[in-house]
This record gives structure tokens, C-alpha cells and sequence, in this order.
């Protein structure tokens, strides 16, 4: 029996999540919050109750909200943005 592996769909931004790959398993995270939920919840029913729940002063908004949200985030330069400087001080 071969089980149908769940993946990503783009439209789950409009419950306010992307995705993220851990240790090779693709798994919702919240743009919002950014909490990373399990595997099990990349159904969409899933993804607008943790909306609703969470962040119920965000449910009514539209997919170009979240888009914007997750364009904005950039946790690949938090270093150069946050940690860089810090190090830079304690070097002097």
C-alpha cells in the first residue's frame, strides 16, 4: 500500500501559511507567528482553524495580506541584520 504523500499548495496562503522543508519533510508554517505545525497539518481544514483560532483578527483578510507577510519576512538575513553587529562589537 503506497500512501499519498501531502504536499504544499500555493492557495494555503490564504489561511496564512507557506512552507518550510525540515530534515526533508515539507511542513506548513504560519506567516503570522511563524510556528511550524506537523505534517498532518498541511490540510487546508487544518490550516484556517489554526487561522481562526490563533489569529481570529486576521481571518477576514484577503490572500494579498498574507502574500505581503510572507514576502516580507527574511530569516535568511536575521545574521546580517541582528547577530552581525553584536559580533562586530564584542570583536572591538
Amino acid at each position: 500500500m503506497c500512501l499519498k504523500k501531502r504536499k504544499y499548495d500555493e492557495s494555503n496562503v490564504q489561511y496564512g501559511f507557506t512552507s518550510i522543508n525540515i530534515n526533508g519533510e515539507e511542513k506548513p508554517q504560519c506567516v503570522i507567528c511563524n510556528k511550524v505545525l506537523s505534517y498532518d497539518s498541511m490540510k487546508p481544514t487544518k490550516l484556517k482553524q489554526h487561522l481562526e483560532n490563533v489569529h481570529p483578527q486576521h481571518k477576514t483578510k484577503d490572500k494579498s495580506f498574507f502574500e505581503q507577510i510572507a514576502k516580507q519576512k527574511k530569516p535568511h538575513t536575521i545574521g546580517e541584520t541582528l547577530i552581525k553587529p553584536c559580533a562586530l562589537k564584542m570583536g572591538d
